[in-house]
């Protein structure tokens, strides 16, 4: 079995060479299931030359097609023979993917549909991939809730949006897929690291994408030119790759320099604010901002190792956290340090200060039917899209799409853990309401 990613048009091509064995369709379902983790969201299954499929197998390609659904993804069926199209057939399942007589026809539909981004010239195949997965520049991002986000922002081609918070440029990439040739993108970020990643991943956009160094508590002054949007989001907290590197110091599992900034041109890091403040200011941020029962006993902790030497790093701070705790009293399913590097994340980065203001000024940023989705990872988040959304409703004639937020299915959560907490949340302006909120 082959595969082949074309650059150009996001899109991957899986040659199964003629054979839909069942061994060769287990090596299928795994190659599809990292590509869908990766963030691919258009497949196409050549077929070429398989005339006959086991039983077995032909149960593993409806499964796959179904997991391809369940994350919104495309699966299309090139050079099917008439027994294979004939046996699907019988198993009703035209709704889970679409057939065409060639490959290169598949991508011109699909480009013609805005689910792949331009043609490629002719005989240009896109690069090989392995057999395991494809590693890229993002590789182990997991766009959370991705296929959620796309259905309830409903992206058009020729959409005007703004990803509030593109970090590596997950949600970017799949919503500019959804809205070519010409819908146009503006993203934002105050991580200058994760700009430079999503800059790359977007390239092959071209002009639709203008990527801004901001915060989003800046959107009327960073995006005033590009008014109204069609749709804006925000995915709010920590990303997978600041957590995975040990250099930015916002996780305990990796020792590395007390930083936690998530723009390291300015402010004072997470060592220099555990430095200066005094111990009952840092028992009321831990419990403020970390919902930490055991805040005292670690600001205690914290003063009184910082009296013998600074705490510089994230393991130091770990371990005097994890020794302030009772052993026996450890939260079951979490580190014990887990509530208080939240806490100083939010701290060091103002995270919540300014997520209110900035949620609605992000509806006066909506066209007319236009939506806002937001991504929330723990209460204290949730609370303030929840209670913004109801002001907006109640004063400014906004509609609540999710009653309920939306939250990650257990295929997700198992395939990426950080999206357990996930809660989605959507706000419209109906076309009545008034134009400032």
């Amino acid at each position: 079995m082959q595969v082949r990613w074309s650059e150009s048009h996001r899109v991957a091509v899986i040659d199964p060479q003629g054979d839909l064995g069942i061994r060769t369709m287990v090596e299928m379902k795994n190659t599809i299931s990292s590509l869908l983790r990766d963030g691919c969201r258009v497949l196409i299954v050549d077929c070429c030359g398989v005339q006959r499929m086991e039983a077995m197998s032909l149960g593993v390609l409806v499964e796959r097609l179904c997991r391809a659904r369940e994350v919104d993804g495309t699966l299309a069926l090139a050079n099917l023979s008439a027994d294979l199209t004939a046996r699907l057939n019988e198993l009703r399942v035209h709704s889970l993917f679409q057939t065409f007589d060639s490959v290169p026809s598949a991508l011109e539909h699909l480009v013609g549909i805005g689910m792949a981004v331009r043609a490629e010239p002719a005989g240009r195949p896109g690069p090989a991939l392995s057999g395991r997965r494809r590693r890229s520049a993002v590789s182990g991002h997991v766009p959370v809730l991705l296929a959620e986000v796309i259905q309830v922002l409903r992206p058009r081609i020729g959409g005007r949006y703004l990803d509030a918070t593109v970090g590596l440029g997950g949600h970017a990439e799949a919503i500019l897929q959804a809205t070519g040739p010409t819908g146009v993108l503006w993203g934002i970020d105050r991580d200058e690291e994760a700009l430079a990643v999503a800059r790359e991943r977007l390239a092959p956009f071209g002009n639709r994408v203008r990527l801004l160094h901001a915060r989003y508590e800046a959107l009327p002054q960073s995006v005033e030119s590009a008014l109204p949007f069609d749709g804006i989001s925000f995915d709010l907290g920590v990303s997978s790759r600041q957590l995975d590197e040990a250099e930015r110091g916002f996780s305990f599992g990796r020792e590395g320099p007390l930083d936690m900034r998530m723009d390291r041109s300015a402010g004072e890091t997470a060592a220099d604010l555990i430095g200066r403040l005094s111990e009952r200011e840092l028992a009321d941020l831990i419990f403020g901002w970390g919902e930490e029962r055991w805040s005292r006993q670690i600001a205690r902790a914290i003063v009184r190792t910082r009296q013998q030497q600074p705490i510089a790093t994230t393991t130091a701070l770990a371990g005097v956290v994890a020794g302030a705790v009772p052993r026996r009293l450890w939260p079951r399913h979490i580190h014990p340090a887990t509530r208080t590097f939240q806490a100083l994340r939010i701290a060091v980065n103002e995270e919540l200060a300014g997520l209110g203001p900035a949620l609605e000024q992000a509806a006066n940023l909506l066209a007319p039917d236009g939506r806002a989705a937001v991504i929330s990872f723990h209460s204290l988040e949730d609370r303030i899209v929840k209670q913004t959304w109801r002001k907006l409703a109640s004063l400014a004639g906004m509609r609540i799409v999710t009653k309920r937020p939306i939250t990650p299915t257990d295929a997700e959560a198992t395939n990426n853990p950080r999206s357990r907490s996930a809660k989605l949340r959507v706000l419209e302006r109906p076309a009545g309401a008034p134009e400032e909120a």
